[in-house]
């Protein structure tokens, strides 16, 4: 089967979206496919171009996205293709593109769209209102969680099925040995990976480490429009900003990790982030909005605390340091729930799906 993947956003910026491309086109590459990838930007992992990228201010970050697509030049590689799969349909103007292409072309039959996004700005409701005659005709629709089902409903008045997102997940064996020889330091560490912007939390942690022992590390990783702000407000020594990092350098600070700390405050429609840290055997402390409750089992591999609650975040990341067997048991049954999340099964089922139609 020949399937293109299409990235609206470019492959060589961080995100969630970018990372289930590459993921799900890699898995479907092992299971026989033949894979091409469009996204916005150059190179970068993508096969193909939608053209240059522009900031986009949406769901409280800014996203690399495509203003001037080149879809007229792609039409070679759109016609080569059994299956089009589109993430995010409606972003400007990569993903609409290529739903208006498929549209006037009569070719709405061999094109997948998958939701990834939680919740309707008004900038959103703006662009998908003048869009979204696009999307009807489209009858293979998919979401990543219930969250981002009900957004797609919202913009499409259809509720579409649900396939979740993915994560690269080694051998236990293997990856028990590899925690052995990450986590020989002598100060507890705790992990922040994500943008630096207010949804993500940040500030939530940093207040946090205030109220916490000494002998203890924040690992930042990422960068955004608020690193400058809150790097000059917390000074304190014991955070340690490292920027972007590339995905061995990330793996290795996952397995380094006594915690990970995900204190979102909101606009999460799945939590990418959380699976990756249970693939790895990090124990995680996340804030109880609904996406991380439900990826966690109702906070079954994951201790939860109130969102925006520096105070119970400094409670909680103290109590799980301090006790082994706790870190023992969310590491467990971390690594239990994410095996169903694996981009090796996530790839069956959208096989799956493809061939059926």
């Amino acid at each position: 089967m020949k399937v293109v993947e299409v990235s609206p956003y470019d492959l060589g910026v961080a995100g969630g979206v970018q990372a289930q491309v590459l993921g799900i086109a890699n898995s479907l590459r092992s299971l026989g496919c033949e894979v091409k990838v469009l996204a916005a930007g150059s190179g970068n992992g993508a096969d193909y171009s939608l053209g240059r990228t522009s900031s986009w201010r949406a769901n409280g970050s800014i996203a690399p996205v495509v203003l001037l697509p080149r879809t007229r030049r792609l039409t070679p590689v759109l016609q080569w293709a059994d299956v089009i799969h589109v993430h995010e349909p409606l972003t400007p103007m990569g993903g609409v593109s290529i739903l208006r292409w498929a549209y006037l072309r009569g070719e709405l039959d061999r094109l997948w769209v998958t939701f990834h996004r939680d919740g309707v700005s008004k900038g959103y409701q703006h662009w998908s209102h003048w869009w979204s005659y696009l999307l009807p005709p489209v009858d293979h629709r998919i979401a990543v969680s219930p969250f981002a089902a009900n957004t797609a409903e919202m913009v499409t008045a259809s509720r579409p099925s649900q396939i979740p997102n993915g994560v690269e997940i080694k051998d236990r064996s293997e990856r028990e040995t590899m925690d052995r020889l990450g986590r020989q330091h002598r100060v507890p560490r705790v992990l922040f990976v994500g943008r630096h912007e207010e949804r993500k939390g940040l500030e939530v942690a940093l207040r946090a480490l205030e109220l916490m022992p000494a002998e203890i590390e924040l690992m930042v990783v990422g960068t955004g429009p608020l690193t400058v702000s809150l790097q000059h407000h917390y000074r304190d020594h014991r955070v340690r900003w490292l920027g972007a990092v590339d995905q061995a350098e990330l793996a290795e600070l996952y397995r380094s990790a006594d915690a990970l700390v995900a204190p979102s405050i909101g606009g999460e429609s799945f939590g990418v982030v959380l699976l990756e840290a249970m693939a790895a055997g990090a124990p995680i402390a996340a804030s109880d909005i609904p996406a991380y409750r439900w990826l966690t089992s109702d906070g079954d591999s994951a201790a939860l605390f109130r969102p925006g609650d520096s105070e119970a975040l400094a409670r909680l990341l103290t109590e799980l340091l301090e006790d082994a067997s706790l870190q023992a048991r969310l590491r467990d049954r971390g690594y239990a729930r994410v095996r169903s999340f694996s981009f090796a099964e996530i790839g069956k089922r959208y096989l799956t799906l493809f061939e059926a139609t």
